[in-house]
């Protein structure tokens, strides 16, 4: 079976609609950075939508601040420092932190 071309103009509407950015480089922005967190379970109960890259960054963005703010409760609850509150915080965090980078 021969290959069938694509006319010009479908080429460009296929290439269009692919690889275009769109509205997705706004979440960078930040505005779109500082955006309260996006649980997608929730949102898709009340059918909302949003583009992966909105999603990538808001678990990221949440995975950070939650770290940031561990890390420092933990040295100071525990009174400890050093890596005895590293070994801790990875106790703590470490699930979290591997099950994030295997799912991406």
């Amino acid at each position: 079976m021969a290959c069938r071309r694509l006319s010009p103009g479908l080429w460009n509407l296929v290439l269009n609609t692919i690889f275009t950015l769109g509205t997705r480089g706004a979440v960078i922005s930040p505005a779109e950075l500082k955006a309260p967190i996006l649980v997608p379970h929730t949102a898709q109960r009340g059918e909302q939508r949003y583009p992966f890259e909105a999603l990538f960054c808001s678990q990221h963005y949440a995975l950070l601040n939650n770290s940031c703010r561990e890390y420092p409760f933990i040295c100071e609850f525990f009174v400890i420092s050093g890596l005895a509150a590293h070994d801790l915080f990875h106790d703590v965090m470490g699930c979290t932190l591997s099950m994030t980078l295997v799912s991406f």
